[in-house]
């Protein structure tokens, strides 16, 4: 998540001393870079990768997995257990420094609640920022450990000074189904933002590449025999640009298929490759099934999107999400009701892709600026404790 470190280092760059505590191995590599700001002292804290509680730690998600499977309601008890050890950690550091917290931002069901204790011990006031709805309802999409967390997660959201989210819907979903009343806890709108990239070819309007590349960026979220259509159905100077790191199963689709219009990146890319590798590509395809409500809405939730507008490039996405909503305020893309649509849209951008693709750089500056949600981010937090106080 380099929008959260980028979070940090904005704060940072404002004077604060900047302390984060990660929790999750796979978010290292987003802090790398970051972390080497005066202002900015990172802690990790792997519980799993320990030894003596490696076996501990697969038996408890062992365990809350069957129940899931079985309808067997969470306990909180067993996934407090790992955030317990999380938590114990960072209480161990705050006892033996000493450092005075203005305040906290709790990043995810983790963060808050790690927060929340926090807040218990030392009076700290903290900000709740939530990235995904993980609900009840999709308890079967996610990993059974975070619902566990879920009364938990009432809990610290109720008494917290304020919430980060990225949009009215998410926001309203939120609020209610952790039955928290709004007036008592504020909510600041903040969309999935970037810093606008060093590089952006798209501005020479356009590149005229004998091969046209359709970037999904991430899961791809089709089904193999959608995947297969599609890359079949392209238009002939069209290929598909598939990067996810370490995805294996696309690689086997192409190769069982002979899928000679797909070409896959699995590479750790840097932030400065990502740019480059998006750059060059002519389409951007969002694609997200609107099966649960996380997903439905995506599009202020959605790192692939932003990425792609900041570089000018137009977006595919499916209609039955909240898409049209933003390519309704801004002409930026096109949303389809079927992946077999998707050849259709590509054309349609094409007939009018200068258009598209300044709509795309207007769509990105105006929602997904990540310097302009910066100022409203910190003017919210200032005004929360002003208040509180």
């Amino acid at each position: 998540m380099s929008y959260t470190a980028m979070l940090a280092e904005a704060f940072a760059d404002k004077g604060y001393m900047v302390h984060c505590f990660v929790f999750v191995e796979s978010e290292q590599n987003d802090f790398a870079s970051f972390t080497k700001h005066n202002n900015i002292t990172e802690y990790r804290y792997y519980p799993n990768q320990k030894i003596y509680t490696r076996f501990f730690v697969k038996m408890i998600r062992k365990s809350l997995h069957i129940m899931s499977l079985k309808k067997i309601p969470l306990r909180f008890f067993w996934g407090n257990i790992l955030h317990w050890l999380n938590f114990y950690a960072v209480k161990k550091w705050f006892k033996k420094h000493g450092i005075v917290l203005d305040f906290c931002i709790g990043v995810e069901k983790g963060g808050v609640t790690c927060a929340y204790e926090l807040w218990k011990l030392f009076g700290v006031p903290y900000f709740y920022f939530s990235l995904e709805l993980y609900l009840e309802s999709d308890n079967c999409e996610y990993d059974p450990v975070i619902m566990a967390l879920r009364p938990q997660e009432r809990r610290a959201h109720a008494v917290a000074s304020g919430v980060l989210v990225q949009d009215e819907q998410r926001g309203n979903i939120l609020y209610a189904s952790n039955q928290v009343d709004r007036d008592k806890v504020p909510m600041c709108l903040f969309p999935i933002s970037m810093r606008k990239p060093n590089i952006c070819l798209q501005s020479d309007i356009i590149k005229n590449q004998k091969t046209k590349q359709l970037l999904i960026f991430g899961n791809s979220r089709m089904t193999e025999d959608e995947f297969v259509n599609l890359s079949c159905s392209l238009p002939q100077d069209y290929m598909i640009l598939y990067h996810n790191r370490g995805d294996s199963c696309v690689q086997s689709l192409v190769e069982k298929h002979a899928l000679k219009q797909v070409v896959i990146s699995t590479s750790d890319l840097d932030e400065e490759e990502i740019s480059k590798l998006i750059d060059n590509a002519r389409i951007g395809l969002c694609w997200y099934v609107e099966t649960i409500e996380n997903n439905r809405l995506t599009a202020f939730a959605s790192e692939k999107l932003t990425r792609c507008l900041s570089h000018g490039i137009p977006v595919i996405a499916n209609a039955k999400t909240n898409f049209p909503e933003l390519f309704f305020r801004y002409a930026c893309g096109i949303a389809v009701n079927d992946v077999t649509e998707i050849p259709q849209a590509i054309q349609m951008i094409e007939e009018n892709y200068v258009d598209y693709t300044r709509q795309a750089l207007t769509a990105f500056d105006n929602i997904y600026n990540f310097e302009k949600n910066f100022v409203t981010v910190e003017s919210f937090i200032s005004a929360s404790l002003k208040k509180s106080r």
